[in-house]
């Protein structure tokens, strides 16, 4: 009986690198989808999973409004259109879990066409320690702003207090009438006691300037 042997090699290779490309979606460390022209939801990885609390049954019963709380059917596919236009582009905006959480992501999207069907594929990733830290620097900034600004109306007011406890310091020692005296006394320990306030925050000032930016505790 006479056989006819064919190479399978190449064929081999090939569904070994199909697998790898499998696996290797499955287990990326940030969120993949493909979505259909419609908006649903054709394939969540496990990291898409996690993120969102959804089996993989439930994700493929979902559209990406469903998921992103700041589209509309409208928006959608005005943004579908534009992706055809641009290929790929990232942008930030929002996801919702199962539990109705929301956390800011950042998206990166990327038109592909195969075997005459249109998809987007998107990366995902969680932003929520991103935009902490941001706004942990801009409290940051809003405190050195405050501590300068302190520093200046500290200048200030010390040259103006100056002024008035010298002043008030020689009025006292000229003072003929004891109740002058007294009420001079008075103006002499306000200033004093201004003084030890502009001190305060000629402290704040310093702690500010001494502290990276950023830190805010």
């Amino acid at each position: 009986i006479e056989g006819v042997w064919f190479d399978i090699t190449e064929r081999k290779q090939a569904e070994e690198a199909l697998r790898l490309t499998q696996f290797s979606v499955d287990h990326e460390a940030h969120a993949v989808y493909w979505v259909g022209e419609d908006g649903r939801i054709l394939y969540a990885n496990e990291a898409a999973r996690q993120d969102l609390g959804y089996s993989m049954d439930e994700m493929l019963s979902l559209t990406i409004l469903d998921i992103n709380p700041d589209y509309s059917p409208d928006q959608w596919a005005a943004q579908w259109n534009r992706l055809k236009e641009k290929g790929s582009y990232t942008f930030e905006g929002r996801n919702t879990a199962k539990d109705g959480r929301d956390f800011p992501v950042e998206v990166t999207s990327n038109y592909l066409e195969f075997n005459g069907k249109e998809y987007v594929l998107g990366f995902v990733r969680d932003i929520t320690d991103r935009r902490e830290m941001q706004e942990k620097l801009r409290q940051g900034q809003k405190m050195e702003a405050v501590g300068q600004l302190a520093s200046g109306v500290a200048h200030d007011f010390n040259n103006i207090l100056t002024v008035i406890m010298g002043n008030a310091s020689l009025l006292v020692e000229a003072a003929a009438d004891p109740e002058t005296r007294r009420r001079l006394s008075n103006v002499e320990k306000a200033a004093l006691s201004g003084a030890k306030t502009v001190e305060r925050l000629q402290d704040f000032a310093r702690r500010r300037a001494d502290r990276p930016m950023g830190r805010i505790d």
